[in-house]
């Protein structure tokens, strides 16, 4: 349910959105009479954004966002369960959002910005290790934009963010700058060079860049061959989960890594044909899992990512679409243990029908999934699986959307991860009312 509208130099805009499903047994019912039960699940979050237009150069913005969510799971693997399982299993989540941003031109060529965020979240997780997981983050945020040229643009700016976890009294901030250089000299070249320097009262501090090109042949009929490509670094500390929780570990390492993509894309006869290709690496140092071993998060000294990623789409008419994309992914640890939970294969159809007028879209989407391990050091692959979605979106007017969606439609059964089972055949459906 959504409203907005404008009141003099205010602009204001409410939603209210509910879900609430009963569930199915997520892991497989013949492990016990505590894995049988449905898993059921409730979400209700509201949302509110006022704007004012202070003037023609400045904008005043606030937003604040509210979720309240009911989880209900199962009680895991039972190889690793001390005791008996625990039945009644659940996670209760309160989610309150914050924010506060001006935004402001200091001359016809600097574009300004700055915000003020908070959130608070409160977990509480029933199960055979209950436990709370209470967090505050404080976020005030300073970007600029600044165009000296229609070939030159420099994006900056400050943040410094506070994390506070009121479960284990323990608090961290971070402290960051950043700076982006964008190059237009033509057209048909653009490239990016930017870095940004992180000061974390953990983990001291970190700098990071990347760097970006794009390069495109165009012609009169808007045919283009584009060719991309990046390269950069990366930094990221461990969540308070990874650290704190009964599964967490206090000493683990953050991530740090570096990675490359090059690629094309384009289109032809008249934009009836797209297509693009890119190829990916990436090295990851200290990469954090879960160490099944010490029944916690741990690091891994070196993790690979390489493949490529590929789509096609064809016009039909100029009713009908039909995209097909497929990717290839090779992960594996440095000891050249293949990763689990990452298919080689990936392939997705698409098929898009817009009629009556375009008010009624018809979805038709295949996607299949190849083998993959299930978890590090198992010897069998975890079989394939194609699943098969159908979904309608009927535009009635502007201010009402009728929706159906039919998922799994020929009733696949399947798991993406091991032991656990996911939805059958399933039917939703609903409205979106603006006003």
């Amino acid at each position: 349910l959504t409203s907005w509208g404008h009141l003099g130099d205010w602009t204001y805009l409410g939603s209210v959105s509910w879900y609430d499903a009963g569930g199915y047994s997520v892991q497989d019912p013949s492990l016990g009479p505590a894995w049988a039960d449905d898993d059921a699940y409730r979400n209700v979050n509201a949302l509110m954004n006022l704007t004012y237009q202070i003037s023609d150069t400045s904008l005043l913005t606030g937003v604040a966002y509210y979720v309240d969510s009911h989880a209900e799971f199962d009680p895991g693997d039972p190889s690793f369960i001390f005791g008996e399982p625990f039945a009644d299993n659940y996670t209760d989540t309160e989610q309150t959002f914050v924010k506060m941003a001006l935004d402001f031109q200091l001359s016809d060529q600097w574009d300004s910005s700055l915000s003020a965020g908070f959130n608070k979240t409160r977990d509480f997780s029933n199960s055979s290790f209950p436990l709370s997981a209470d967090g505050d983050r404080l976020e005030l945020d300073w970007n600029n934009t600044f165009r000296s040229s229609e070939s030159y643009a420099l994006v900056a700016g400050a943040k410094y963010e506070k994390e506070e976890n009121k479960t284990d009294r323990f608090d961290r901030s971070e402290k960051s700058l950043f700076a982006e250089n964008i190059f237009t000299p033509s057209e048909e070249l653009s490239f990016t060079l930017g870095g940004r320097y992180d000061d974390n009262s953990a983990y001291g501090d970190e700098s990071t860049y990347r760097g970006t090109f794009s390069y495109a042949l165009m012609d009169e009929d808007d045919t283009f061959l584009k060719l991309r490509g990046s390269y950069g670094t990366s930094f990221q500390a461990p969540t308070f989960f990874q650290l704190f929780s009964f599964f967490g570990n206090p000493d683990i390492l953050p991530e740090s890594g570096s990675g490359w993509d090059l690629g094309f894309e384009g289109n032809s006869n008249d934009g009836a044909i797209t297509y693009g290709v890119t190829y990916f690496d990436y090295d990851i140092k200290d990469k954090i899992v879960y160490s099944f071993a010490t029944n916690s998060f741990a690091n891994e000294d070196r993790y690979f990512s390489q493949g490529f990623e590929t789509y096609l789409g064809f016009a039909i008419d100029e009713d009908i679409s039909l995209k097909v994309a497929y990717t290839y992914s090779d992960a594996s640890y440095a000891d050249g243990t293949t990763a689990e939970r990452v298919p080689n294969d990936v392939l997705s159809t698409t098929i898009d029908w817009e009629t009556l007028d375009d008010k009624l879209l018809i979805s038709l989407v295949n996607l299949y999934v190849g083998k993959q391990f299930g978890l590090r050091g198992d010897t069998s692959k975890m079989r394939d699986y194609s699943v098969m979605n159908l979904s309608f979106n009927y535009d009635l007017n502007e201010q009402y959307d009728l929706w159906l969606r039919f998922d799994n439609l020929l009733d696949e059964d399947y798991q993406e991860v091991a032991t656990y089972q996911t939805a059958g055949f399933s039917v939703y459906g609903g409205a979106r009312i603006e006003f």
